[in-house]
This record gives structure tokens, sequence and C-alpha cells, in this order.
């Protein structure tokens, strides 16, 4: 007897659709095939529907916190899950911060003190690091032990502006088989230009793409792949922005580099045009947003398989703590909210639109995070063996993104006014109902810290 049967979906793999019914038992997928309701304590009617696996965010920043301004994010490890829940998400992967002691495993504990009890979703972490002091090193290598794989410098922060403080920690990352994130940036072409245009008095939030040019996170992206090359380590190059960035994953990929490409949900759908809005300091983010033409190059680039993972770099300041700057982009907080519209949206103007197939969507949004981060296959596949983690999608509903239709106040969304078709309509954690419709059905707590195994390269992944 099963505890949980899915029936009369169309069940969608990162290579292939198929008809199947999928029966749930302890939390882990059973089995596929043709089941009778009576084999099951429970049965979800799926007709007409998409049984996708449990997406994954790979970047999001819950509960972040802007230390310039003293400011967190409005929502919390519970809200900003349960919103992801609501999106079709059962796995995030969050940052956790340095801490005063140097120590990366501190920073861990740190982190999931704050998070264990309360996340409504599956969750792992990143550590952030931003020093090359030996304390940091000898921590760094301890990460595997404590279920992480993956470390993550902002070339624009602490020591990790200076190259050779960042190639020892790319050397630390690869002598531990630890993924190397990096925020490309050219921290001196940033600050630069900040500097200048502060001094100048050019505030105002059309100016804000130009304090941080595309030209910064072209070169910091160059450089980080020629020092990742010298150290052997997987160089994952976080929320590109630009098709120009891509292109230069793309050739660092064709000469047999291990780079992997993120980008995410707004840099797909938005451009630098919104800064001249009335609400533009409400899309105050970094990068900036940037043109059309990046636009273009950055669907090509999910298309051909440059880029294979796909996030929302979910950053869930509300538009209260946005208009603190008073239009002033130096004084707002960095960050877009997207960690509960990121499916439907893809969905909608990825495979609606005919630029992604539906295997193509789901290796994008489930399965390449899965097996980037060290997650397949216990996530990213309906499969037996896998975690029970579901979402039941209606491909076919039509509905208009606004804040009130969210299921978090933010008091803004980036896509308010945005048609859509398709919508997660129930979400199964571990064998758990946690969502149907607009309901929400879990608990804080209901989420588990994922221990990871060792990260995959590329080559690896399904687009």
């Amino acid at each position: 007897m099963y505890d949980l049967l899915i029936k009369d979906g169309l069940v969608v793999s990162p290579v292939s659709t198929l008809s199947v019914d999928v029966a749930i038992k302890d939390g882990k997928i059973a089995a596929l095939g043709e089941f009778n309701s009576l084999s099951s304590h429970e049965t979800i009617s799926a007709r007409g529907k998409l049984v996708l696996p449990g997406m994954i965010d790979p970047h999001v920043h819950l509960w972040d916190n802007d230390p310039s301004l003293e400011l967190n994010a409005a929502d919390n490890h519970f809200t900003g899950t349960v919103a992801a829940a609501f999106g079709g998400n059962t796995t995030v992967l969050d940052f956790a911060y340095p801490v005063k002691s140097g120590s990366v495993t501190e920073a861990v504990t740190a982190r999931r003190t704050d998070a264990d009890d309360n996340v409504a979703v599956d969750y792992s972490l990143h550590v952030v690091v931003d020093s090359d002091s030996t304390k940091t090193i000898e921590t760094i290598r301890e990460l595997p032990k404590h279920g992480i794989n993956s470390i993550k410098a902002f070339m624009t922060r602490g020591s990790m502006a200076e190259d050779y403080s960042l190639l020892r920690i790319m050397c630390a990352a690869a002598e531990s088989n630890l993924l190397m994130l990096v925020h490309p940036e050219n921290a001196s072409l940033v600050r630069g230009n900040r500097h200048s245009m502060i001094e100048d008095g050019r505030l105002s939030i059309t100016e804000f793409p130009n304090s941080q040019p595309v030209f910064a996170e072209i070169e910091a992206t160059q450089r980080a792949i020629l020092l990742a090359e010298y150290a052997g380590v997987v160089l994952y190059v976080v929320h590109i922005s630009s098709g120009r960035v891509a292109d230069i994953v793309r050739e660092a990929q064709r000469r047999g580099l291990r780079v992997i490409g993120e980008t995410v949900t707004h840099y797909l759908t938005l451009t630098e045009e919104v800064y001249a809005r009335g609400d533009g300091a409400n899309f105050v983010c970094g990068p900036p947003l940037r043109t059309k033409t990046d636009q273009i190059g950055l669907w090509d680039a999910l298309c051909d398989g440059t880029i294979t993972t796909l996030g929302s770099d979910h950053c869930g300041f509300d538009a209260a703590q946005k208009a603190l700057g008073k239009g002033d982009w130096h004084r707002t907080p960095k960050g877009i909210a997207g960690i509960e519209t990121r499916i439907s949206v893809i969905f909608s103007e990825g495979v609606i639109k005919g630029r992604l197939t539906l295997p193509q969507f789901v290796g994008l949004c489930a399965a390449n995070p899965a097996q980037t981060f060290g997650l397949y296959p216990r996530k990213g596949v309906i499969a037996p063996g896998s975690d029970a983690d579901i979402c039941i999608f209606d491909p076919t509903v039509e509905w208009t993104i606004t804040p009130n239709s969210l299921h978090f106040d933010w008091g803004w969304s980036p896509h308010d006014g945005l048609s859509v078709t398709g919508k997660p309509r129930t979400t199964i954690l571990r064998g758990k109902v946690i969502v149907v419709g607009d309901e929400y059905r879990g608990s804080p707590g209901d989420g588990q810290f994922i221990h990871r195994n060792s990260p995959c390269a590329r080559d690896h992944t399904y687009a």
C-alpha cells in the first residue's frame, strides 16, 4: 500500500515526458507506472497537468542584510520559503555570510541556527568568503564534513577584490573539491565609478546602471576564468546579466574549461528602461538590469546550453525599504524579490513562447541545479528512490502577476502587471502536501538542511 498516488499527469524529466502515475511511500518516489487508486491511502488527480520534480532555486538570499544601511530584508526563513513553496520550489540554496571569527564553519552554524526550525522547504548553503586568512582557508577544508560543497567570492568585497587573495581561495576550494562561485565585477572600476558619481551628485535612479557598468562584469569574468583555470577549480559564474558575459563563458567551455553559467529571472525579462519609471528604485539590484540586446544574448545562451542553471537571486527588500533611499541609488537596498514567480515567468516566457522545451525547462530549474550542487539523484528528478519532491503544474491557467497575487507582501513585484500562462497548483515536499492552490498546509521546520555530495562538472548536466 502506497502513501500517495499522483495519477493521470504528464511526468516531465530533463530528457523526456511520460504519461505515468507516480507512487510515493515513506517520503520517497516508490514507483512509476499505472496504478489502481485502491493501492494508496490518498490519490491526487493530475489530469491535464504537468508533474514536475520539485523545483530547485540555486540562488536565494533569505532575510538578507544590507550592512551599509543596517537593514534586513522584509521576509525571513519561514515567510520566504513559504513563498518558495507556492512557486513550486522544494529546495533552495541560501548563503552563509562571514562571521567575526573568520571561521566559515561557524558561519554555517550561525546561519543554520536562524534557519533550521523555520524553513518551509529543504535548503542548503553556499558559504561567502571575503578573506584569505589562515583560519578561513583552514575551515574551508572542513566544509565537506558539514555537507557544504560550494563557496562564493564577491570580487568587489574584502580581500577577494585582490587577485592573489582570490587565487588562494580558489586553490583551497580545488584542494577540497568545492565548487567556486564568483560574483564577477571589477572592484576598482565599480568603486571608482561610484565615488565619481557621488561626488558629482549623479544620484538619481536613472543613473544607477552607470555605477556598475557592464564592462566591469565582463572584465572580472575573464579574470575569474583565468584564475580558476590556473587553480584547477570548477567555476560557477553567478547571475550573468549580459550576453557578452555569456559569450565569454561559452568560449571558456569550448576550450574545455570547467565553467558553469547561471542567470536569473529578472535579467531575462526586464531591462534598464525600468530605472526611468517612477518606481525605478524597486529595481536597484547588483549587477544592474541591462539592455534588450543583453537579454536576447542570455536567452540564446540558455537555449544552446552555455547557461545551465536558472535561479531567482531573490532578495526580499520590500517597497517601503526601497523607498528609504528617497530616489538616491546608493542609499537604496539592492535586491529583487522573485522566489515565488520564477517558475511561472520562465515557463510562460520560455516554454509557451517556444524558446525552451519542457525537458529543457526542468533541466534549468531542477535537474541541472541538483546535479551541479551535489543533490542529484535525491533531488531534481522524479525517479524511484528520489525524494518525493513534486510540483503539480497547470500549464494552461492564465493569470496576471500583482503584489496581491503573491503569498508574501513585499508591496511590489518586479513583474507587476505581467500576464503569464502556467502556475504551480500543488507542492509536495518529501511526500507531504504543503501547498494546494492558495492554501498553505505546512509548518515551520518542515524543511530540512540537506547535506550535499561532491559537486558535478558542467558536462554532467542535461541542458
